[in-house]
């Protein structure tokens, strides 16, 4: 695939680059050959298979090593950087949304979505005052003493992307956001997720199965067979 810049965003600078990666070993070998980049202020869908999706959120957010090519997150290899590295990287600028919200069962609503502040080792305080804000703008912010098993699967999946927002990534990472959920629900969370990202100027890498989710994208992957199509 070609690096053309796509006409949906902002080209001032590319903030994610992926150059031509891959992994040797079969039972991982679902994302190889691949060129892609995404530019500031960009939602773009990956439409996989299952298990490509998970070894395609993993390989961007620096999770797994690959055994080929070059993963730049804005100005930084994201492939040289040692197990540690990586993760102080993930927990400073990226931001993750899972299929199951996985929330910390015994935290809070506001404990949950201050959790990547206290961990980058800002103050009590300031955290709470930089959740708050978003916890007002997916409408639970009279919620925030409330643990995660009194709320609904939409409810939770709110409190992950307020979460996955709250630190000011680089980039948010979603896998498949409303497999959980039932249709009205998720169409709800695609709104509020597209909206909230698009007003923060972040980019979106969303992976799914789902048509009606790729519609939020400007910029639609399509990987079979480990290729991109």
């Amino acid at each position: 695939m070609t690096s053309q810049q796509p006409t949906f965003a902002r080209f001032w600078k590319c903030a994610l680059q992926v150059n031509t990666f891959g992994y040797s070993a079969n039972y991982r070998g679902a994302s190889h050959g691949l060129d892609e980049q995404a530019y500031n202020a960009a939602v773009a869908a990956q439409c996989a298979q299952h298990g490509i999706e998970v070894v395609g959120i993993a390989d961007h957010g620096g999770i797994d090593r690959i055994d080929a090519g070059r993963i730049w997150l804005d100005d930084q290899d994201l492939t040289a950087l040692d197990d540690r590295q990586r993760t102080l990287f993930r927990r400073r600028n990226i931001g993750f949304i899972f299929q199951f919200f996985n929330l910390i069962p015994t935290l809070t609503v506001l404990e949950n979505v201050t959790l990547p502040l206290e961990l980058n080792g800002v103050k009590q305080r300031e955290a709470r005052g930089r959740a708050e804000p978003l916890l007002d703008a997916v409408g639970l912010l009279d919620r925030t003493a409330t643990f995660p098993d009194r709320l609904s699967g939409g409810e939770q999946q709110r409190v992950a992307i307020a979460r996955a927002l709250v630190h000011d990534p680089l980039l948010v990472l979603a896998d498949e956001p409303t497999g959980n959920l039932d249709e009205e629900t998720g169409q709800q969370i695609l709104a509020l997720l597209d909206r909230l990202t698009r007003q923060a100027g972040k980019n979106l890498i969303m992976v799914t199965h789902s048509v009606e989710a790729a519609s939020y994208a400007d910029r639609i992957l399509q990987l079979k067979d480990g290729n991109l199509v």
